[in-house]
C-alpha cells in the first residue's frame, strides 16, 4: 500500500488545528488509555512550554479521516497524551481565571479557550470512544467531578496542572503576566499534523510510527495487531471490551502492563524479549496457531491472576481457580515477601505453575522460585539466564521440572561468602518497608528451638542508636523479631531488656545474649552476628529451593 498518496503532512500551529477539517477529534479504541503522569511527563511538559520560547516544537500527531462511530471527527492516532494534557491545562486555565474572579480581564482568553475545547459552543472538539474517558472528559470541562479507578490519572493530571500554574497566577499582576503568556505559548505550540485520508490505512500507520519506539511499544502494538485482525468481525467490540477491562487492571502502573504482556508469553511455553514479543505474536497469527478472540480471553483471565500474584491477593486466586483452595497464610507471606524483592522475571513461571498445578504443589513450586529468587538477588549473574530456565518450566512440562530447579540452584550453590557480603552491605532496616527484613528474620528464629508462628511479629533493634551511625543499629546483626505484644514491654535499658531475651521461647533470642557482648562490643557484635545470620539465612534459603518446603 503507497503511504504518499493517502497521507497529507504539514507543520501548524496548536490553534490552527481547529481550523483544519472538521476541527474535531476522536480517541480510537486503538490508543492505549491516558497514561501520562503528573510528576513525570506532565511536569517535563510544563516544564518545557514555560521555559522555552513561542513556536516551541512538541512534535507530530497523527490523524485518520474518518466517518466510523463519529460523523466529522479525525481520529488520533498518535499523540493523544499530547492533545489530551494540553486540553486539561486549557481548562485549568480557565477556572483559575473564574476561581479568581478574573474573567473580565480575561475575557478574550476565556473565549478563545472556550473555541479550542467546544465546538459552537456546545460540542465537544475531543472525544474518546472509551466511553469512561469521554464521560470524565465531559465532567471536567463541566467543572464536575466523581470517583472512580479508571478516572483517577485525568483527575489527578488535571489538579497537578491546576496547581502548578497556580503558584505563578496568584502573585498579583505578574502572575497575570504569567498566565496570558503561558496561555500564548500553548496557543503558538507547534505541530506537524500528519493526516490519512484512508482509515484502513490506520492500523498499519500506526505500526510503521511505534515499530521502532521503546517503553509500551510492544504493548500498544499487539493491541493494535488484536483490533486489526478483528475489525471485520462481529466479534470486535467484545474483544475492546475485554481489552478495556485488561487495561482497567494496570490503570496504576502501565508498565506493569508491559511486564505482564511478555510473562504471560513466557509462560505459554516460549522464552522473548521485549522487542522480539510483538514479531513473534505476528508470526503465530501467520502460522494460523493463534485465534484473537481466545488468546484475549486468554490474556483477560491471566492479567487477574497475575494482579493477584503480584498483590498477594490470595483471596482473588481462590475465586478464579475454582475448587481450589490454597493454603491462604502461607502463600500469601511468601508472595508478599516475593514483592518485597521488587524483582519481575519470575513471575512468568510462577504464574505458569499456578495455572497448571494443584495446591500443595503451587506452594512448592512457589516457595522454590521465592527462595531462589531472593538468594540471587544478592548473588551477581545475569537475569537472562535465570529467566531462560524460567521459560524452560512451561516450555518443557513436568517431567522436567526437577532438572530446571536443579539448574536455578547451581546458579547460587557454592556462593556463600558473595551473598554475606552483598546482603549485609545492602539489607538494611527501613521504617515502613521492612517487609522483606521480617520474613528473613521470621524464617531465622522458626529455624532454631522455639513456636512457629506469629500472631503479630514485629522487628526489633538490639541496641537503640546512643549516638551510633544509624545504617550500623539498621544491619541484620543487630535486628530480631518479637511478638508484638512483648514488645510492648521492651524496657529500654539494654540490660534488662537482655534479661527479656533470656526468657524468650526462641533460642535465637537467647543466643544474641549468650554468644555476643552487645553490652561491652557493641559494633563488633553487630558485625559477627551478623555474619553468623547472613551464613544460616543462606543455608535456609538454600534448603528451601532444594525441597520447597519452608520450616
Amino acid at each position: 500500500m503507497s503511504f504518499e498518496k493517502k497521507i497529507d503532512s504539514e507543520s501548524v500551529l496548536y490553534h490552527e488545528l481547529f481550523k483544519k477539517i472538521s476541527g474535531r477529534h476522536l480517541i480510537p479504541s486503538l490508543q492505549r488509555p491516558y497514561v501520562w503522569e503528573d510528576k513525570k511527563q506532565v511536569k517535563k511538559f510544563l516544564d518545557d512550554i514555560k521555559e522555552n520560547d513561542i513556536g516551541y516544537f512538541i512534535g507530530s500527531i497523527v490523524f485518520v479521516i474518518s466517518d466510523e462511530g463519529t460523523v466529522g471527527r479525525e481520529e488520533v492516532i498518535d499523540g493523544q497524551q499530547r492533545m489530551v494534557t494540553i486540553s486539561l491545562i486549557l481548562i485549568a486555565i480557565r477556572d483559575l481565571v473564574n476561581n479568581y474572579n478574573l474573567s473580565k480581564k480575561f475575557k478574550t482568553i476565556l473565549q478563545e479557550i472556550n473555541s479550542y475545547l467546544y465546538d459552537n459552543k456546545e460540542i465537544i472538539r475531543l472525544k474518546f470512544i472509551d466511553e469512561y474517558s469521554d464521560q470524565l472528559y465531559g465532567l471536567l470541562l463541566s467543572r464536575s467531578m466523581i470517583k472512580t479507578d479508571t478516572k483517577k490519572r485525568l483527575k489527578r493530571n488535571y489538579d497537578y496542572i491546576y496547581n502548578y500554574l497556580n503558584k505563578y497566577f496568584s502573585e498579583g499582576k505578574s502572575g497575570n503576566v504569567f498566565l496570558k503568556d503561558f496561555f500564548e505559548k500553548i496557543k503558538l505550540l507547534e505541530i506537524v499534523s500528519i493526516k490519512c485520508k484512508d482509515n484502513e490505512i490506520a492500523y498499519e500507520l500506526f505500526e510503521s510510527i511505534n515499530a521502532t519506539s521503546l517503553s509500551l511499544a510492544s504493548v500498544d502494538l499487539i493491541k493494535n495487531f488484536v483490533f486489526k485482525h478483528s475489525k471485520d468481525s462481529d466479534g470486535l467490540q467484545e474483544i475492546e471490551e475485554k481489552w478495556k477491562k485488561i487495561d482497567d487492571l494496570f490503570s496504576e502502573d502501565r508498565s506493569l502492563l508491559k511486564a505482564f504482556i511478555r510473562h504471560q508469553w513466557i509462560s505459554e511455553g516460549e522464552y522473548i524479549s521485549h522487542s522480539r514479543l510483538y514479531g513473534a505474536v505476528d508470526n503465530k497469527f501467520r502460522r494460523g496457531d493463534l485465534n484473537i478472540a481466545e488468546y484475549v480471553d486468554t490474556l483477560l483471565l491471566d492479567a487477574k491472576c497475575y494482579q493477584a500474584l503480584r498483590n498477594a491477593g490470595v483471596e482473588s486466586l481462590d475465586k478464579i481457580k475454582k475448587g481450589v483452595r490454597f493454603d491462604t497464610d502461607t502463600i500469601k507471606s511468601v508472595l508478599q515477601f516475593l514483592s518485597y524483592l521488587n524483582i519481575d522475571q519470575v513471575y512468568a513461571p510462577i504464574l505458569f505453575f499456578y495455572k497448571t498445578s494443584d495446591n500443595d504443589n503451587f506452594k512448592k513450586y512457589l516457595n522454590r522460585l521465592t527462595a531462589f529468587q531472593f538468594l540471587f538477588k544478592y548473588i551477581p549473574g545475569s537475569p537472562s539466564s535465570a529467566e531462560k530456565i524460567f521459560a524452560n518450566f512451561s516450555k518443557e512440562g513436568h517431567k522436567k521440572y526437577n532438572e530446571n530447579f536443579q539448574k536455578l540452584y547451581k546458579l547460587v550453590d557454592k556462593q556463600q561468602e558473595i551473598f554475606k557480603d552483598n546482603i549485609l552491605e545492602k539489607l538494611l532496616y527501613k521504617d515502613g518497608k521492612s517487609g522483606d527484613l521480617q520474613f528473613i528474620l521470621e524464617r531465622l528464629v522458626f529455624s532454631k528451638k522455639g513456636p512457629k508462628a506469629f500472631k503479630c511479629p514485629t522487628i526489633e533493634h538490639i541496641i537503640n542508636k546512643n549516638g551510633r551511625k544509624e545504617r550500623n543499629i539498621n544491619k541484620i546483626g543487630n535486628l530480631t523479631i518479637f511478638e508484638r505484644d512483648d514488645n510492648s514491654k521492651f524496657p529500654v535499658d539494654i540490660e534488662k531488656k537482655f534479661k527479656f531475651y533470656l526468657k524468650s521461647n526462641y533460642r535465637d533470642h537467647v543466643e544474641i545474649v549468650k554468644k555476643y557482648d552487645f553490652i561491652n562490643k557493641p559494633d563488633k557484635s553487630i558485625d559477627d552476628r551478623g555474619r553468623a545470620v547472613t551464613k544460616t539465612v543462606y543455608d535456609i534459603f538454600l534448603e528451601i529451593l532444594r525441597t520447597g518446603k519452608i520450616k
